[in-house]
């Protein structure tokens, strides 16, 4: 057991954030109708001139509504803006923002807003979106949550009700008001008095945010938290290439909308101009834009470390997470059946170090009596007994010797016939990227999340769907300690620069490789992931160290990888499972036995593009 007692572990030693209700999950999308439609510089290779929108289709804006549902089931808004420059409507009313205009109508301009809520945290009824403000006319779509940061809600106050004042009424602007704000977010928003919307996501890009832009067949503009029309499939083969700039093996006309920047939609006459604005306008290259520090600039590493000599860097980074995971899972809503006896947290679970420290800590933070449900996935034809849950199983019996909790370990047994029965709308997910690594990542996350199997514990057997709302995900870990077996073969082969270069470029990638894509397969099931990893005070106090701090690869796997967070487990107590190595997801899983039956494992080409069942 661990001695909860200790001054590590001390409840004074957790910097604790003030409890509020009232979160909420949301879907959020717009969708832009102009004669023609201006892109900023990042996007002018791909402006469509010279073709009459009556020749193009639209966008199907009912389309936009129902792809939002099963993010928000709880409640769903939307309304239609007509002529949003023009403040001659019929009522005269400079505040209102949902114009409809007999003018507005013949100038063919017109934006269509949705939103879907999920309530996350306290009460029975969600806060409704579009938010309006009734007396500035501004609009809020947010989809995200405030841990952290200058501005944060008070206790019992609404989180979306008092970004909505801030943003209205604040002398700062909407960037920096955003910048300051730490959290997981993807935000659109009116700002009445400018006849502008924003755009934009938390820099991880934990929240999905994609753009649709026009082209030949499709006139409309839009940014949404998922693709609902014009998904067009690559059919053709890229040869397994991976390309590493930044739209790497995106297809089609959609695209994840970058973090380096937020984007402005302003209306001239029948015209909309779309502008980027960079976080950092001294900035040349947005793409190398470091909001929590780099590797690569040794100038981030602190002095604070030199300060407090009697703390070990490990019990440091300790005290960090728990913080990062106790605003995470601090209120949890109800479950969603309303069973008090129902978990009110899950936890994507393979048993490898990342998953069984986050475990660790969520025992350590959540109150004694919740249970915990751990979400294991397996594929097979009927024999489930795959490496993952060979370590989730070894994991469950660490986790019960350290403590008595009720840990519901749940076994996510899949076949190759619901596998294929749910393929379309897994590839719709992880659209626009379209690899065959992203379709078995894809399919393991979504069926983990799906929740649904049977507790390892049940003699009963029965069928047991998780009823939480909120999952953590331990992404980020192996980007920024060195958890991949490439990361061992950079330093071996170029040295310590090498990886740090590597280390670096991995966590800046995140958004466009794997959140916004994983946040649509994870909310399908109406949960939202939350990556107490990725936290800001956790990445840059990774940012802070040495190398040698984080992973030696003089050392062998199991060691020297990930370092610092197998001497954090072993601070928690765990034994075993702090000496396992990275296993991958799809192979762990045995998802691409699944999907590529007759091919081995080792002939399988992530980087090849999976090809598609249908266009959508």
């Amino acid at each position: 057991m661990i001695d909860k007692s200790s001054s590590l572990l001390k409840e004074s030693n957790i910097k604790r954030s003030e409890k509020r209700k009232s979160k909420n999950m949301c879907g959020i999308g717009l969708i832009v109708e102009a004669k023609e439609i201006q892109l900023p510089e990042r996007w002018k290779g791909k402006e469509i001139k010279g073709i009459e929108n009556e020749k193009r289709k639209g966008l199907d804006q009912n389309k936009l509504q129902s792809s939002l549902t099963n993010r928000g089931p709880d409640h769903s808004n939307s309304f239609l803006q007509f002529n949003t420059n023009d403040k001659t409507n019929d009522n005269n009313n400079n505040n209102d923002p949902i114009h409809s205009t007999k003018e507005g109508r013949e100038k063919g301009l017109k934006v269509f807003v949705a939103a879907s809520v999920l309530s996350i945290r306290g009460g029975s009824i969600p806060t409704v979106q579009p938010l309006i403000d009734s007396s500035t006319g501004n609009i809020l779509l947010w989809n995200g949550e405030i841990f952290g940061g200058i501005f944060q809600p008070k206790e019992n106050e609404n989180d979306t009700q008092y970004l909505m004042n801030l943003l209205s009424h604040s002398n700062q602007s909407i960037q920096q008001i955003l910048k300051q704000i730490e959290g997981e977010w993807a935000i659109l928003f009116w700002e009445n008095n400018k006849s502008r919307w924003w755009a934009g996501r938390s820099y991880f890009g934990q929240r999905s945010l994609l753009i649709h832009l026009p082209n030949e067949s499709c006139s409309s503009l839009s940014i949404s938290s998922l693709p609902f029309d014009d998904i067009i499939f690559s059919t053709v083969d890229n040869n397994g290439k991976e390309d590493e700039e930044q739209e790497s093996n995106q297809v089609g006309p959609w695209e994840e909308l970058v973090t380096s920047s937020m984007f402005s939609i302003t209306f001239d006459g029948n015209n909309a101009i779309v502008e980027e604005h960079p976080w950092d306008m001294e900035r040349i290259n947005q793409e190398e834009y470091r909001p929590f520090g780099s590797r690569l600039n040794k100038e981030n590493l602190k002095t604070e470390l030199v300060s407090q000599p009697s703390i070990s860097i490990p019990s440091m980074l300790l005290d960090i997470l728990m913080d990062s995971v106790k605003r995470r899972v601090e209120n949890l809503p109800m479950p969603k059946n309303g069973d008090l006896h129902s978990s009110k947290l899950g936890i994507l679970f393979s048993g490898g170090i990342d998953s069984m420290v986050l475990a660790a800590i969520a025992n350590l933070t959540l109150p004694e009596g919740e249970s915990i449900d751990l979400l294991n996935v397996a594929f097979g034809n009927g024999n489930f007994d795959v490496p993952d849950r060979k370590t989730g199983l070894d994991g469950l019996q660490e986790l019960r010797a350290i403590s008595e909790r009720d840990w519901r370990f749940v076994q996510v047994n899949v076949t190759p016939n619901l596998v294929s029965e749910h393929q379309s709308q897994i590839q719709k997910l992880i659209y626009p990227r379209q690899t065959v690594m992203d379709m078995t990542i894809g399919a393991a996350l979504w069926f983990a999340a799906r929740g649904e199997g049977r507790v390892s514990d049940d003699i009963s057997n029965n069928v047991y769907i998780c009823q939480s709302k909120v999952l953590l995900d331990g992404l980020g870990a192996d980007e920024q300690l060195g958890g991949y077996g490439r990361h061992r073969v950079s330093f071996k082969n170029h040295g310590k620069e090498r990886l740090e270069m590597e280390l670096d470029l991995d966590i800046h990638r995140l958004w466009i490789r794997n959140l916004g894509r994983d946040d649509r397969l994870i909310s399908d099931h109406g949960r939202e992931a939350r990556f107490p990893f990725l936290d800001e005070k956790v990445v840059k106090f990774l940012h802070s160290l040495p190398i040698e701090e984080i992973c030696n690869f003089s050392e062998p796997p199991g060691t020297g990888d990930k370092k610092v967070l197998r001497q954090v487990g072993k601070l928690l107590g765990l034994t075993k499972s702090v000496s396992l190595t990275k296993r991958a997801i799809q192979f762990g899983s045995r998802v691409n036995k699944v999907l590529f039956p007759s091919v081995p494992s080792s002939k399988i080409n992530g980087s090849s593009m999976f090809q598609p069942t249908q266009n959508g």
